[in-house]
């Protein structure tokens, strides 16, 4: 047992030494101002080398910090600050919070239509956790330049009739962000974010526990469920542009992806003669997409399915329909009014 996540008094009023011993109100040791602690969410960001090897590469390596909120506490101190309605709050499935130096932001997830996740990124002025109860208390902040991301006034933020204002203060499913925000700088960050602290493969262990035949079946995979929930994430740290932290495990700011621009260029290679469908190229794909893209698209690109729909032969040997849409552009003409998979 790695015990449980830690709440977000842990990450802010980390204990890292022995204090003033003190005692509380009852005579008791106050666990809390005995104690010296660092706050993460502030210190991190605020790493300063002295001896970065480039000027352009500044001399703050983390570029900013993100950890899990507590769902209700959160929900609860936006709704206090003006920032959410009782309605949304109510819709929220996950919170977390990203934290620079010269900002902070809540970044919350609820479930849209279909069980599809809708994001909101909301500036916060002040969040605080008190160490003794673990009460928040959250300001908003109007939307600004400087703020999460650079998002507001990154030329590249396209909204297209709604002012900037409108679109940030609703939630959004993840095509629509990425749409949005492709073409900024960083705020690719906020359906990134998601997708590593995303919650979803517990529905998905639940659903296939309640689909076994025997309780030890039933057992083995909430066994699975607990090392997968051991496995999350509890801090997040990202690199700042070009600095490269040593992990086996993808760079958020180096050269194994990205929440930058740079990470969305990529080259697709899909070799096809005159008797294939593959257009000829080389075809410059200006529309997003994402991972989730590629496998429909090369079952398009080998025949093996139409439009998204998979043959019947593979449909009866147990395949089915692959989320993602096909990269349309990469096929001959008559094929660019393609559609997503259902």
């Amino acid at each position: 047992d790695l015990g449980a996540p830690p709440a977000l008094v842990d990450i802010t009023a980390y204990p890292v030494g022995m204090g003033d011993l003190t005692l509380d109100a009852e005579g008791r040791l106050d666990l809390v101002r005995s104690f010296r602690t660092v706050d993460y969410l502030t210190s991190l960001p605020e790493i300063r080398v002295r001896n970065a090897v480039r000027a352009s590469l500044g001399a703050h390596p983390i570029e900013w910090v993100a950890a899990r909120l507590p769902l209700a506490e959160t929900t609860r101190a936006l709704r206090e600050a003006g920032a959410l309605s009782a309605e949304e709050s109510r819709e929220v499935a996950s919170a977390l919070v990203v934290a620079s130096r010269s900002w902070r932001a809540v970044l919350l997830e609820r479930r849209g239509p279909g069980g599809t996740g809708e994001y909101r990124l909301i500036p916060v002025d002040r969040l605080e956790a008190d160490p003794s109860t673990g009460r928040l208390a959250i300001s908003a902040a109007p939307w600004r330049e400087g703020l999460a991301f650079g998002l507001y006034e990154d030329p590249g933020f396209q909204t297209g009739d709604q002012t900037r204002e409108t679109w940030l203060e609703r939630f959004h499913p993840d095509r629509e962000w990425l749409e949005a925000v492709h073409r900024t700088s960083g705020a690719l960050a906020v359906i990134g974010l998601f997708e590593a602290f995303s919650l979803r493969y517990v529905d998905a262990f639940e659903r296939a526990a309640s689909g076994e035949a025997t309780g030890v079946a039933r057992t083995l995979r909430r066994f699975e469920l607990g090392k997968r929930v051991a496995m999350e994430t509890d801090l997040f740290v990202a690199a700042a542009p070009f600095w490269n932290f040593d992990l086996k495990d993808f760079n958020p700011y180096g050269n194994h992806g990205s929440f930058r621009r740079s990470s969305m260029l990529a080259l697709l290679w899909i070799s096809g003669g005159a008797k294939t469908r593959v257009a000829p190229g080389p075809v410059v794909i200006h529309e997003p997409y994402d991972g989730l893209d590629f496998v429909p698209t090369a079952l398009e690109a080998a025949g093996l399915s139409t439009n998204g729909l998979v043959a019947d032969d593979l449909r009866r040997a147990g395949f089915g329909p692959y989320p993602g849409r096909i990269v349309a552009g990469a096929f001959r003409e008559e094929k660019k009014g393609m559609v997503p998979s259902p």
